[in-house]
Protein backbone atom coordinates (compact mmCIF):
# COMPACT_ATOMS: atom_id res chain seq x y z
CA UNK A 1 0.00 0.00 0.00
CA UNK A 2 1.01 3.63 0.41
CA UNK A 3 3.89 5.03 3.37
CA UNK A 4 2.50 6.93 6.32
CA UNK A 5 1.86 9.77 4.05
CA UNK A 6 -1.13 8.19 2.58
CA UNK A 7 0.77 8.14 -0.88
CA UNK A 8 -0.45 4.65 -2.89
CA UNK A 9 2.55 3.56 -4.65
CA UNK A 10 2.18 1.27 -7.85
CA UNK A 11 5.02 -0.89 -7.37
CA UNK A 12 3.47 -1.96 -3.78
CA UNK A 13 0.27 -2.57 -4.88
CA UNK A 14 1.86 -4.96 -7.94
CA UNK A 15 4.06 -6.16 -5.12
CA UNK A 16 0.56 -7.09 -3.37
CA UNK A 17 -1.15 -8.61 -6.35
CA UNK A 18 2.25 -10.94 -6.73
CA UNK A 19 1.44 -9.65 -10.65
CA UNK A 20 3.78 -11.66 -12.85
CA UNK A 21 7.01 -10.02 -14.00
CA UNK A 22 7.41 -11.76 -17.48
CA UNK A 23 6.84 -10.33 -20.58
CA UNK A 24 6.75 -6.53 -19.98
CA UNK A 25 10.31 -5.73 -20.81
CA UNK A 26 9.86 -2.35 -22.83
CA UNK A 27 10.85 -2.63 -26.70
CA UNK A 28 14.16 -1.27 -27.51
CA UNK A 29 16.24 -2.25 -30.24
CA UNK A 30 18.87 0.92 -30.20
CA UNK A 31 19.49 3.31 -27.29
CA UNK A 32 21.28 6.21 -26.98
CA UNK A 33 22.56 7.14 -23.36
CA UNK A 34 24.13 10.27 -22.46
CA UNK A 35 25.47 11.38 -19.15
CA UNK A 36 23.02 14.16 -18.01
CA UNK A 37 23.82 15.13 -14.53
CA UNK A 38 21.05 16.46 -13.18
CA UNK A 39 17.41 16.23 -12.37
CA UNK A 40 15.13 15.20 -14.79
CA UNK A 41 11.87 16.67 -15.72
CA UNK A 42 9.33 13.77 -16.79
CA UNK A 43 10.38 13.72 -20.32
CA UNK A 44 14.19 14.63 -20.07
CA UNK A 45 14.62 16.28 -22.92
CA UNK A 46 12.58 18.95 -21.87
CA UNK A 47 14.37 21.70 -20.02
CA UNK A 48 17.59 19.85 -19.65
CA UNK A 49 19.85 22.89 -20.47
CA UNK A 50 21.45 20.53 -23.57
CA UNK A 51 21.88 22.80 -26.44
CA UNK A 52 19.02 22.72 -28.99
CA UNK A 53 20.37 21.45 -31.86
CA UNK A 54 21.76 18.54 -29.75
CA UNK A 55 17.76 17.98 -28.46
CA UNK A 56 16.36 18.37 -31.69
CA UNK A 57 19.18 15.22 -32.93
CA UNK A 58 18.18 13.03 -29.63
CA UNK A 59 14.23 13.68 -30.72
CA UNK A 60 15.33 12.54 -33.90
CA UNK A 61 16.72 9.89 -33.23
CA UNK A 62 14.11 8.39 -30.78
CA UNK A 63 11.34 9.14 -33.31
CA UNK A 64 12.86 6.05 -35.44
CA UNK A 65 10.77 2.48 -34.58
CA UNK A 66 13.06 0.85 -31.79
CA UNK A 67 14.67 3.58 -31.05
CA UNK A 68 15.23 5.04 -26.90
CA UNK A 69 17.11 7.86 -25.95
CA UNK A 70 17.64 8.20 -21.96
CA UNK A 71 19.44 10.13 -19.28
CA UNK A 72 22.26 8.42 -17.37
CA UNK A 73 24.11 10.17 -13.81
CA UNK A 74 25.92 9.45 -11.42
CA UNK A 75 25.30 12.41 -9.07
CA UNK A 76 24.73 16.33 -9.47
CA UNK A 77 26.69 18.49 -10.81
CA UNK A 78 28.49 19.22 -14.34
CA UNK A 79 31.12 16.74 -15.38
CA UNK A 80 34.10 17.55 -17.54
CA UNK A 81 33.45 15.09 -20.63
CA UNK A 82 29.72 13.92 -20.00
CA UNK A 83 29.96 10.60 -22.30
CA UNK A 84 27.72 8.88 -24.79
CA UNK A 85 26.86 5.09 -25.27
CA UNK A 86 25.29 3.16 -27.96
CA UNK A 87 23.78 0.47 -27.19
CA UNK A 88 22.08 -2.17 -30.22
CA UNK A 89 19.95 -4.89 -28.96
CA UNK A 90 19.56 -8.34 -30.52
CA UNK A 91 18.87 -11.89 -29.97
CA UNK A 92 22.46 -12.30 -30.48
CA UNK A 93 25.78 -10.96 -30.70
CA UNK A 94 24.67 -7.30 -28.93
CA UNK A 95 26.78 -4.84 -28.94
CA UNK A 96 27.78 -1.44 -27.27
CA UNK A 97 30.43 1.18 -27.27
CA UNK A 98 31.11 4.61 -26.12
CA UNK A 99 32.31 8.10 -26.82
CA UNK A 100 33.74 10.90 -23.85
CA UNK A 101 32.72 14.25 -25.32
CA UNK A 102 34.45 17.40 -24.94
CA UNK A 103 31.18 19.05 -25.17
CA UNK A 104 27.42 18.20 -25.25
CA UNK A 105 27.82 19.87 -29.17
CA UNK A 106 30.00 16.99 -30.17
CA UNK A 107 26.92 14.37 -30.18
CA UNK A 108 26.52 16.11 -33.46
CA UNK A 109 29.60 14.35 -34.75
CA UNK A 110 28.42 10.98 -33.99
CA UNK A 111 25.92 9.55 -36.50
CA UNK A 112 24.06 7.43 -34.54
CA UNK A 113 22.18 5.71 -37.06
CA UNK A 114 25.18 4.58 -38.70
CA UNK A 115 26.98 3.83 -35.98
CA UNK A 116 24.14 1.21 -34.75
CA UNK A 117 24.62 -0.62 -37.99
CA UNK A 118 27.58 -0.92 -38.18
CA UNK A 119 29.74 -2.87 -34.70
CA UNK A 120 33.17 -1.76 -35.86
CA UNK A 121 32.57 1.59 -36.75
CA UNK A 122 34.93 3.58 -34.99
CA UNK A 123 34.31 4.87 -30.54
CA UNK A 124 36.50 5.44 -27.63
CA UNK A 125 37.40 2.38 -25.90
CA UNK A 126 34.60 3.05 -22.74
CA UNK A 127 32.79 -0.67 -22.39
CA UNK A 128 35.17 -2.96 -21.12
CA UNK A 129 32.11 -4.79 -19.28
CA UNK A 130 28.03 -4.30 -19.16
CA UNK A 131 26.33 -1.61 -17.78
CA UNK A 132 24.07 -1.84 -15.21
CA UNK A 133 21.02 1.10 -14.99
CA UNK A 134 18.80 1.55 -12.42
CA UNK A 135 16.19 3.48 -13.09
CA UNK A 136 15.58 6.28 -10.46
CA UNK A 137 13.38 8.84 -12.12
CA UNK A 138 11.26 10.37 -9.40
CA UNK A 139 9.87 13.28 -11.71
CA UNK A 140 8.18 10.12 -13.97
CA UNK A 141 7.35 8.25 -11.08
CA UNK A 142 7.78 8.39 -7.16
CA UNK A 143 8.21 4.47 -7.50
CA UNK A 144 11.50 4.65 -9.49
CA UNK A 145 13.29 7.01 -7.09
CA UNK A 146 11.79 5.02 -3.91
CA UNK A 147 12.46 1.78 -4.72
CA UNK A 148 15.21 2.27 -7.12
CA UNK A 149 17.45 4.88 -5.30
CA UNK A 150 18.09 2.10 -2.85
CA UNK A 151 19.36 -0.63 -5.02
CA UNK A 152 21.43 1.98 -7.03
CA UNK A 153 23.77 2.86 -3.57
CA UNK A 154 23.87 -0.57 -3.21
CA UNK A 155 24.56 -1.63 -6.71
CA UNK A 156 27.36 1.29 -6.83
CA UNK A 157 29.05 0.18 -4.18
CA UNK A 158 29.57 -3.25 -5.41
CA UNK A 159 29.67 -2.62 -9.04
CA UNK A 160 30.94 1.13 -9.38
CA UNK A 161 32.33 0.50 -12.80
CA UNK A 162 29.07 -0.65 -14.48
CA UNK A 163 26.48 1.38 -12.53
CA UNK A 164 24.53 4.56 -13.88
CA UNK A 165 21.12 6.29 -12.84
CA UNK A 166 19.07 6.10 -15.99
CA UNK A 167 15.86 8.01 -16.92
CA UNK A 168 12.64 6.18 -17.28
CA UNK A 169 13.01 2.91 -19.39
CA UNK A 170 9.55 1.75 -18.60
CA UNK A 171 7.90 -0.56 -16.03
CA UNK A 172 7.55 2.01 -12.96
CA UNK A 173 4.94 -0.59 -11.02
CA UNK A 174 7.89 -3.39 -11.32
CA UNK A 175 10.52 -1.17 -9.56
CA UNK A 176 13.41 -1.51 -8.72
CA UNK A 177 14.04 -1.81 -12.42
CA UNK A 178 17.31 -2.84 -13.59
CA UNK A 179 18.21 -3.18 -17.07
CA UNK A 180 21.49 -4.87 -18.19
CA UNK A 181 22.78 -4.06 -21.78
CA UNK A 182 23.79 -4.59 -24.29
CA UNK A 183 21.66 -7.42 -23.60
CA UNK A 184 18.81 -5.45 -23.36
CA UNK A 185 17.47 -8.00 -20.43
CA UNK A 186 15.44 -6.45 -18.16
CA UNK A 187 14.70 -7.14 -13.99
CA UNK A 188 12.10 -5.70 -12.09
CA UNK A 189 11.47 -5.86 -8.46
CA UNK A 190 14.76 -5.85 -7.34
CA UNK A 191 16.38 -5.58 -3.84
CA UNK A 192 19.69 -4.95 -2.17
CA UNK A 193 19.74 -8.58 -0.97
CA UNK A 194 19.58 -9.68 -4.74
CA UNK A 195 22.30 -8.24 -5.95
CA UNK A 196 25.36 -10.56 -4.52
CA UNK A 197 23.51 -13.57 -7.41
CA UNK A 198 22.92 -11.04 -9.99
CA UNK A 199 26.18 -9.69 -10.05
CA UNK A 200 27.69 -13.40 -10.22
CA UNK A 201 24.90 -14.02 -13.09
CA UNK A 202 26.34 -10.96 -14.90
CA UNK A 203 29.68 -12.12 -14.81
CA UNK A 204 28.48 -15.76 -16.26
CA UNK A 205 26.44 -13.75 -18.56
CA UNK A 206 23.25 -15.39 -17.06
CA UNK A 207 19.87 -14.24 -16.07
CA UNK A 208 17.53 -14.64 -12.88
CA UNK A 209 14.18 -16.16 -14.24
CA UNK A 210 13.23 -15.09 -10.83
CA UNK A 211 13.10 -11.49 -11.72
CA UNK A 212 13.55 -11.57 -15.23
CA UNK A 213 10.98 -9.13 -17.33
CA UNK A 214 12.51 -10.13 -20.72
CA UNK A 215 14.08 -8.71 -23.52
CA UNK A 216 13.89 -5.33 -25.11
CA UNK A 217 14.83 -7.11 -28.52
CA UNK A 218 11.16 -8.96 -28.51
CA UNK A 219 7.79 -8.17 -28.51
CA UNK A 220 5.66 -8.97 -25.65
CA UNK A 221 3.81 -12.35 -26.92
CA UNK A 222 8.05 -13.36 -28.24
CA UNK A 223 9.03 -12.39 -24.46
CA UNK A 224 6.59 -14.61 -22.90
CA UNK A 225 7.40 -17.28 -25.03
CA UNK A 226 10.39 -17.29 -23.77
CA UNK A 227 10.08 -17.11 -20.59
CA UNK A 228 8.40 -20.64 -20.61
CA UNK A 229 11.08 -22.06 -22.61
CA UNK A 230 13.51 -20.71 -20.30
CA UNK A 231 11.73 -22.11 -17.33
CA UNK A 232 10.54 -25.76 -18.97
CA UNK A 233 13.80 -26.02 -20.14
CA UNK A 234 16.57 -24.73 -17.47
CA UNK A 235 18.15 -22.73 -20.02
CA UNK A 236 19.87 -19.75 -18.03
CA UNK A 237 22.80 -17.67 -20.51
CA UNK A 238 22.00 -14.76 -21.44
CA UNK A 239 21.69 -15.13 -24.83
CA UNK A 240 19.08 -17.51 -24.13
CA UNK A 241 16.71 -19.60 -26.23
CA UNK A 242 16.84 -19.33 -30.25
CA UNK A 243 13.72 -17.90 -31.61
CA UNK A 244 12.99 -19.91 -35.05
CA UNK A 245 9.24 -18.54 -35.86
CA UNK A 246 6.34 -16.81 -34.35
CA UNK A 247 2.95 -17.25 -35.85
CA UNK A 248 -0.08 -15.28 -34.59
CA UNK A 249 -2.90 -18.04 -34.54
CA UNK A 250 -6.29 -15.43 -33.58
CA UNK A 251 -7.04 -13.20 -31.09
CA UNK A 252 -4.78 -13.11 -28.29
CA UNK A 253 -3.22 -16.13 -29.16
CA UNK A 254 0.58 -17.15 -30.54
CA UNK A 255 2.42 -20.64 -31.37
CA UNK A 256 6.44 -19.87 -30.72
CA UNK A 257 9.31 -21.70 -31.72
CA UNK A 258 12.55 -22.10 -29.93
CA UNK A 259 15.66 -23.95 -30.12
CA UNK A 260 17.36 -24.49 -26.59
CA UNK A 261 19.20 -27.39 -24.80
CA UNK A 262 19.64 -29.55 -28.16
CA UNK A 263 15.60 -29.56 -28.63
CA UNK A 264 13.25 -27.76 -30.34
CA UNK A 265 10.23 -26.16 -27.82
CA UNK A 266 6.95 -24.71 -28.93
CA UNK A 267 4.87 -23.11 -26.87
CA UNK A 268 1.20 -21.87 -27.14
CA UNK A 269 0.87 -18.37 -25.38
CA UNK A 270 -2.87 -16.73 -24.54
CA UNK A 271 -2.54 -12.90 -24.12
CA UNK A 272 -5.88 -12.00 -21.50
CA UNK A 273 -6.64 -9.10 -19.17
CA UNK A 274 -5.84 -9.21 -15.52
CA UNK A 275 -8.26 -10.65 -13.42
CA UNK A 276 -7.61 -7.62 -11.29
CA UNK A 277 -7.70 -3.83 -12.53
CA UNK A 278 -4.41 -2.32 -12.00
CA UNK A 279 -2.89 0.52 -11.38
CA UNK A 280 -0.07 1.09 -14.50
CA UNK A 281 1.52 3.83 -12.90
CA UNK A 282 1.42 6.54 -9.83
CA UNK A 283 0.19 9.01 -11.94
CA UNK A 284 -2.03 7.03 -14.04
CA UNK A 285 -6.00 8.67 -13.86
CA UNK A 286 -7.47 5.36 -12.91
CA UNK A 287 -7.16 1.49 -12.71
CA UNK A 288 -7.12 -0.46 -15.74
CA UNK A 289 -7.18 -4.17 -16.71
CA UNK A 290 -3.34 -5.02 -18.56
CA UNK A 291 -2.19 -8.02 -20.58
CA UNK A 292 -1.26 -10.81 -18.90
CA UNK A 293 0.23 -14.29 -21.18
CA UNK A 294 -0.38 -17.61 -19.97
CA UNK A 295 1.11 -20.84 -21.12
CA UNK A 296 -1.69 -22.93 -22.70
CA UNK A 297 0.57 -25.81 -23.88
CA UNK A 298 4.51 -26.82 -24.55
CA UNK A 299 5.86 -29.22 -27.19
CA UNK A 300 8.97 -30.37 -27.44
CA UNK A 301 11.08 -32.26 -30.16
CA UNK A 302 14.47 -33.27 -30.60
CA UNK A 303 16.58 -30.45 -32.51
CA UNK A 304 16.93 -31.85 -36.29
CA UNK A 305 13.61 -34.34 -35.65
CA UNK A 306 10.71 -34.10 -36.98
Amino acid sequence: MGSGSGVLFCAAESRRRDEPLFATASRGLAWALLEVPRTWRSDPLDGCGLPEPVVARLRAFAAVGGCRVVFLRRGFGPVERPVLFLAVVRSREPFLKGWRLDSYEDLLDVDLAAEARDPERSADNLCSGPLLLVCTHGRHDPCCARWGLRLYRELCRRAPEASWQVSHVGGDRFAANLLWLPWGIFYGRLAAGDLERLLDAVDRDEVLLDRFRGRGCYPFPVQAGEYFVRRESGETSAEGPRLLGSRREGDGRWTLEFAARGSVWTPRVERRPSGERVRPTCRAAGESHVPEYRLVGMERREEGGR
